[in-house]
């Protein structure tokens, strides 16, 4: 059922406030900055989580990277060998 924006005092909503378009940022911003327990929880669990890729990604990158890069040498070399 659709409803339209002049039936939705006939269906029991109630205007509260009346935001214009440079007053919604500001209302937005006071909201997005305050900190509850979700948003810690939250900014925890990415933090975790980026730390663990950084330090996998590191780690990975370290030992393996010249195993990588000479293979890929290679694999280059003996397909330009190839077309020749």
């Amino acid at each position: 059922m659709k409803i339209r924006p002049e039936e939705l005092t006939e269906n029991g909503y109630v205007l509260h406030d009346n935001l214009g378009h440079k007053e919604l940022a500001p209302f937005i911003l006071t909201y997005i900055k305050k900190r509850t327990k979700y948003s810690v929880f939250y900014y925890i669990i990415n933090f975790i989580f980026l730390g663990l890729v950084g330090y996998f990604l590191f780690k990975v990158t370290t030992f393996q990277i010249i195993p990588l890069v000479t293979v890929l040498i290679i694999f280059h070399m003996d397909l330009q060998l190839l077309c020749y």
